[in-house]
């Protein structure tokens, strides 16, 4: 048996479907599956049902991209209401800041010859534009050979495409996850390079966090120790996913090991 409290679908930036993620967890013994998209729930009752029929419980959950110190943070939302009003109105804002920025972007690109019109981009995305469709799009369209290489050319910071976005407060997105019945989570903080172990303190005592995904496939052993302190010191739940994105990483749905039991404190607190 196994959990996983952290992954992707189509309706963002993964490639399987909602009932396909499903599919695959159950194939792999995951028992309790978070969805949890980039900016969007559009994938969460459709996962739910798929759960029903295949006895994997489904916990709504969303990935929110923020900014801390300058850094990129990422923050889960879990156990919500997906039907939550406060959830809907914050990511209509969301959506048109995505849209906004594919927008820009895509100006961007015209300036150095590129002409990709954005409707374009829209068919590749079943639900959230996002930095990944336009990389796509680039693919499709002969510019580049490869996602990554689409990234390192033109749409990380410092390249001729990039447009930063306007980011939410992490205040504003913490209160919303709260009042709409869930748990926000520190998502996989072994990423953020840029942060010191002081500026961690800073957050975590600035910010009504429950909890940090201290369990990720790319945390090294003493990151995972400094992180379990971080839970101690700041009484977080300890969280754990995968990341999975289906085949835009090299991951395995479901591969923290051990993680049904990792995962018992955080399902009771989640009610699942």
């Amino acid at each position: 048996m196994a959990v996983d409290l952290h992954t992707h679908t189509i309706m963002s930036d993964g490639t399987d479907t909602p009932e396909e993620i499903v599919m695959k967890a159950k194939s792999l013994g995951v028992t309790a599956l978070a969805i949890t998209d980039h900016d969007t729930i559009e994938g969460i009752k459709r996962a739910i049902e798929a759960g029903k029929k295949r006895d994997v419980r489904i916990i709504p959950g969303i990935e929110f991209s923020l900014e801390f110190k300058g850094d990129d943070l990422h923050i889960l939302g879990l156990g919500f209401d997906p039907d939550s009003c406060e959830i809907s109105r914050l990511l209509q804002q969301m959506q048109k800041t995505r849209t906004e920025r594919a927008l820009k972007i895509l100006e961007n690109l015209r300036k150095i010859g590129i002409d990709i019109c954005i409707g374009f981009v829209r068919s590749l995305a079943h639900c959230s534009i996002n930095r990944g469709h336009i990389a796509e799009a680039l693919v499709r369209k002969g510019f580049v050979k490869n996602r990554e290489d689409a990234f390192q050319k033109f749409l990380i910071k410092g390249r001729p495409a990039y447009h930063e976005r306007i980011h939410s407060s992490i205040k504003k997105v913490i209160d919303v996850i709260h009042g709409s019945g869930g748990i926000a989570v520190v998502a996989h903080p072994c990423l953020y390079k840029n942060l010191t172990p002081a500026d961690f303190d800073e957050m975590l005592r600035s910010y009504a966090f429950d909890g940090i995904e201290v369990y990720y496939p790319a945390s090294s052993a003493d990151q995972t120790y400094f992180f379990l302190d971080l839970a101690k010191r700041f009484s977080l739940l300890v969280s754990l996913g995968s990341d999975y994105h289906g085949k835009n990483r090299d991951v395995e749905l479901g591969c923290i090991r051990d993680s049904e039991n990792l995962a018992g404190p955080i399902l009771e607190r989640l009610d699942f």
